[in-house]
């Protein structure tokens, strides 16, 4: 992250590069608004619907994979585990 609390970000690529199994130490959150994608957490597969959000915790291994002949277009937010934590104490 750039940020130190939170980012969003909105992508659409016509050309996606698969990144492989990956985790992170922030949440990520994932709008799905375009596309022909599958997500995969852990051993599971997900397929994903036109607007369907994916919360990601921290440490958790998470891969998209995406048809590649297909636009590929998403909202991603991140945000760290110490903002959300006084996000819900307030």
């Amino acid at each position: 992250m750039l940020s130190d609390d939170f980012e969003i970000f909105y992508y659409s690529d016509t050309h996606f590069n698969t990144v492989p199994m990956h985790s992170h130490d922030y949440y990520e959150f994932y709008v799905f608004v375009e596309g022909d994608v599958r997500f995969k957490i852990g051993k599971n597969i997900y397929p994903i619907k036109l607007g369907t959000l994916f919360i990601i915790p921290p440490g958790t291994n998470h891969q998209v994979i995406v048809n590649p002949n297909k636009t590929y277009s998403r909202f991603v937010f991140w945000i760290s585990k110490e903002y959300c934590n006084s996000l819900l104490q307030q």
